[in-house]
């Protein structure tokens, strides 16, 4: 572990899930599609509990995180 704490660490010390929240709704408002916003929840989810283990993070704060729902029930349907 590093003596000094850097910037990332500030940074991570105070990320919540309302951050990642605005995050994902940032994206979905800029166009992105609702698989993308499935796949960056997954990832950040992974990060968020990875984060935990390794002492990164006080918290998984993205454990609550679910992706946005499919706008269809089954593909072909």
């Amino acid at each position: 572990m590093r003596a000094t704490p850097s910037p990332v660490d500030a940074a991570l010390a105070t990320l919540d899930l309302a951050d990642l929240r605005d995050w994902l709704a940032a994206m979905a408002a800029s166009g992105h599609s609702r698989a993308t916003l499935a796949r960056r929840s997954a990832s950040v989810r992974t990060f968020s509990s990875t984060g935990l283990r390794d002492g990164l993070l006080t918290s998984d704060v993205a454990a609550r995180l679910r992706a946005p729902a499919s706008t269809t029930a089954c593909p072909g349907c």
